[in-house]
């Protein structure tokens, strides 16, 4: 869809519920104010016509011109009608001639003055013909407050309906509002209504009852709004007719004194051109084959939608229930099993646009997508401490369908991305923020934060819409997304970017994106069928990574993860890994020699084995990763998103991290990047890590959650250079690892299951890595200091033919490849026999480059045993033997 599509969609705000008390800040949050107003395209590609905003220059009425002396038809001729869009029917905003609050209206999202717009509220239907302009009380007397059970009363609904059908009405106030006011709390009245019958304005639906929020059957209501806050509402009329709102706001100023505005008025014409004496044709809508007459009253006609904010702790089948609307067959596309981001684009005009992206650079609007969540994903809750914030979903024991913070292969991978904006531009305050805007289906959906260590967060939540996520710097996150019932849902994502103050500019804006989601293999099948025969997911749930290739990572992971849908802390400590091995170790202090034997750098021709290793080295790329640890901790990368994961370039394989931390990712050496995990890494450990730490003590971690002030580190084998020359998975090896304490690399478990699968334990542990795929794990430190890792890659080409390293440790002679090695002499040049350990562990601390062969593999894992202190290199010392001279 085009970004003009996506920004006139931006013109809906997140589907509220209205309070009688004071709205909080989290509650106002889609701020809407002059600044952040924007003017809203047409929308040719939607579901109807363009959205009608018919406007001549003889269409504004000067402010004393008395409309009640004009009839309908010229009251139309005179003034902009709005219908078929979005509409706040009265806006709050300041007005700094007089010093005071005026009501305005908002088109779209750009503000109006009230005596310049009528809002139309006309016959209108949805693409199967089911009126959406007027609705039939139910026989449950839930909406008494409305009029008899079976009355027909026109309506125009808080529920968005793509088209805007048949006007999407709200109730707002700006960010414009001067500091001496207290914008917390500002009062807007409704005085009176003069017009036919009774309007109310109110917010719940037809199964659960609603409350009148404004009513001209009881002017002692009033609504508080707060600067910024926005809601949609129903705006009910019991005849067709003009009808002419009297609104009032006033608020205290911060010395205690209450300011109030002048009335302002707001007209309505609700009903068809007949009724209301407009020549034929002046509104346009949908014919109507399913009239409101037609609804049987002890129907559950939950569609209408509301706009109170409410804090339901559990699921229950009382639950509000709002269908979304079928996709338009044509206009979507089914996602098949990989990584999406919905990411969030920002112009030189502070524009904003989001699309989701997948990995071939093809983007989809909103509507356009539909993501599919099959049966296989389907998991059991339990309730414990871990799984604490999942309980809104449902009792203990409840089946929920769950796509996986870790990416699944046979799963679409929905991710969020602000990698691509200019941080220079926004305000370090309030970064970009990403809400739920809008939801509808069958039941709740939450998305959350898993790490297996702390209990699981809640970000994101379909019935708390204040809920958000804040971006400060360019990122790319993925959180795991819970649904408790199958069926059709349409979730409105709302990116909202704050911009640093600059006079004549605006200081915010936003956009939205609708992704449907398909959850149940019924569902699946209904709107993409042979999805689930062609991607094969009729069986269990697999795991994000095939099993480690490693035979003894793979028996740890077996002791420690029985493959269970369900976590049980009364089964916690089952779930702890064995022991893992101690990565690291300090040396016993040096003992006193006669003579020293002293490494010495040279080069040799390589030996037969050496050139066989050599070549079966190939289709390898080898780095190491240096971490520094501790509250005082420093480095080049303490914050942001880094991946490490291997690259073809000009048919050189590599290992490298990208940095996502610029406007543009950069692919870089491992080598130009120090790690620093300071006090923002540090926690108790957890029961569930006391074999790497005692329970309270301190430990630090590289989260599989990117968490603020801590470097976020990912495995990737998403590189373009990969999918030409590789084929299948990439293989991940821990090579040799140093540091002061232990360290450990392992997968959440599921539904805050606590430690999964381990992934580096010790030298030589391994695990695949599916292509083009991207992936974060847990990294723990038990103490503070300077860890080194060294991690390999292996893949397979795909025509067969070796990738050699681009950084090779080979140089070419005529025959033979000459090879970097480290020998043993003594101060009187004699050849002495040098361990293994120290060979090695003098090679790194120089850069030398050594042939990896097999004894020379066991010789990095016999330097990962020991410990430099000051960075130096230790000495071995050597007494001289009488049977065998130098040892």
């Amino acid at each position: 869809m085009p970004t003009s599509t996506m920004q006139a969609i931006s013109c809906r705000t997140r589907k509220r519920r209205a309070l009688f008390s004071r709205v909080t800040g989290g509650i106002a949050v889609l701020a809407l104010s002059f600044g952040a107003f924007f003017t809203a395209p047409a929308v040719a590609e939607e579901t109807r016509d363009s959205p009608h905003t018919e406007e001549t220059s003889a269409r504004t009425i000067d402010s004393g011109e008395d409309a009640d002396a004009l009839s309908n038809a010229e009251l139309a001729e005179r003034r902009q009608m709005l219908y078929h869009r979005h509409v706040d029917a009265a806006h709050v905003a300041w007005d700094a001639e007089k010093n005071n609050f005026k009501i305005q209206v908002v088109d779209g999202a750009t503000p109006k003055e009230a005596d310049s717009v009528l809002v139309r509220l006309g016959p209108d239907a949805t693409t199967d013909g089911r009126e959406v302009s007027r609705i039939k009380l139910p026989s449950s007397n839930k909406l008494s407050f409305l009029g008899a059970p079976g009355s027909i009363l026109w309506n125009a609904p808080a529920k968005f309906y793509q088209g805007w059908l048949p006007v999407w009405a709200g109730m707002g106030a700006g960010h414009d509002i001067p500091d001496h006011i207290d914008g917390e709390v500002i009062k807007l009245e409704l005085m009176k209504v003069d017009g036919p019958g009774a309007a109310t304005i109110w917010n719940g639906d037809m199964s659960e009852g609603g409350k009148a929020v404004l009513s001209s059957k009881d002017p002692s209501l009033f609504y508080i709004l707060s600067e910024g806050g926005h809601g949609h509402f129903n705006w009910t009329f019991d005849k067709p007719g003009r009808y002419t709102f009297h609104f009032r706001a006033s608020a205290k100023t911060i010395d205690g004194q209450t300011i109030t505005s002048d009335p302002y008025q707001v007209i309505w014409l609700v009903g068809s051109d007949e009724e209301l004496g407009l020549a034929p044709g002046t509104t346009s809508g949908s014919p109507i084959q399913i009239p409101a007459e037609d609804f049987d009253t002890g129907e559950t006609d939950t569609r209408l939608g509301d706009g109170e904010n409410t804090d339901v702790p559990v699921v229950s089948e009382e639950d509000n229930i709002t269908a979304a609307d079928p996709p338009m067959e044509g206009r979507y596309t089914c996602a098949v099993p990989g990584h999406y981001d919905l990411a969030v684009k920002i112009g030189d005009d502070r524009s904003v646009s989001a699309a989701v992206r997948d990995d071939h650079a093809k983007e989809y609007g909103a509507y356009e997508l539909l993501i599919p969540v099959p049966d296989s994903a389907m998991r059991t809750l339990e309730h414990n401490s871990y799984t604490r914030a999942l309980s809104p979903l449902g009792a203990h024991g409840s089946k929920i369908w769950v796509l996986p913070e870790v990416q699944a292969s046979h799963l679409p991978w929905l991710g969020f991305s602000t990698e691509s904006v200019d941080y220079s531009d926004i305000n370090p305050q309030k970064g970009v923020r990403l809400y739920l805007d809008s939801f509808y289906g069958p039941g709740r959906m939450l998305t959350y934060d898993d790490d297996g260590i702390n209990p699981i967060e809640t970000v994101l939540d379909s019935r708390q819409v204040e809920y958000s996520y804040k971006f400060f710097e360019p990122t790319h996150r993925h959180t795991s997304m819970a649904f408790n019932k199958p069926g059709l849902y349409d979730l409105g994502f709302q990116y909202t970017a704050f911009f640093k103050p600059v006079e004549g500019k605006h200081d915010q804006n936003y956009t939205f994106n609708d992704v449907y989601y398909a959850v149940g293999n019924e569902e699946i099948d209904k709107f993409c069928p042979g999805w689930l025969e062609q991607y094969d997911v009729a069986s269990p749930a697999a795991e994000a990574n095939p099993k480690p290739t490693d035979k003894e990572a793979e028996a740890n992971s077996k002791s420690t993860n029985k493959e269970s849908d369900t976590f049980d802390t009364g089964k916690a400590a089952a779930k702890v890994p064995v022991a893992p091995p101690t990565l690291t170790e300090n040396l016993p202090a040096e003992e006193r020699h006669e003579e020293i034997c002293e490494p010495v750098h040279i080069t040799r021709p390589a030996t037969d084995e050496e050139w066989r290793a050599l070549q079966a080295g190939k289709n390898v790329a080898r780095a190491t990763l240096t971490f520094n640890v501790g509250d005082v901790a420093s480095g080049n990368a303490s914050n942001g998103h880094f991946d490490l994961g291997p690259v073809v370039e000009g048919g050189k394989l590599a290992l490298k991290v990208k940095d996502d931390r610029g406007q543009v990712p950069r692919w870089v050496s491992p080598s130009s990047l120090s790690f620093a995990l300071g006090a923002s890494a540090r926690m108790p450990a957890p029961p569930a890590l006391s074999s790497i730490a005692t329970q309270g003590t301190s430990i630090w971690l590289i989260s599989s959650v990117q968490k603020p002030g801590v470097p976020w580190l990912g495995m990737n084998s998403q590189h373009p250079g990969l999918r030409g020359a590789t084929t299948g998975p990439v293989t991940f090896t821990l090579e040799a690892v140093r540091g002061p304490g232990k360290v450990l690399m392992f997968e959440s478990g599921s539904l805050g299951g606590g430690i999964g699968r381990s992934l580096f334990t010790r030298s030589g542990s391994s695990f695949t890595l599916p292509a083009n795929t991207h992936a974060h794990y847990n990294w723990v430190f038990s103490q503070p200091g300077t860890y080194t890792m060294t991690i390999s890659a292996r893949v397979t080409p795909t025509a067969g033919s070796p990738l050699a390293a681009s950084s090779g440790n080979v140089t070419l002679t005529g025959k033979r490849p000459m090879v970097d090695d480290v020998i043993g002499r003594t101060a009187s040049g004699k050849d002495c026999v040098l361990p293994a350990d120290v060979k090695a562990r003098f090679a790194k601390h120089n850069g030398i480059k050594l042939a990896h062969t097999g004894t020379q593999v066991q010789i990095l894992v016999g330097f990962a045993l020991l410990a430099l202190s000051g960075g130096g290199y230790l000495v071995w010392a050597a007494r001289r033997r009488s049977r065998s001279g130098l040892a």
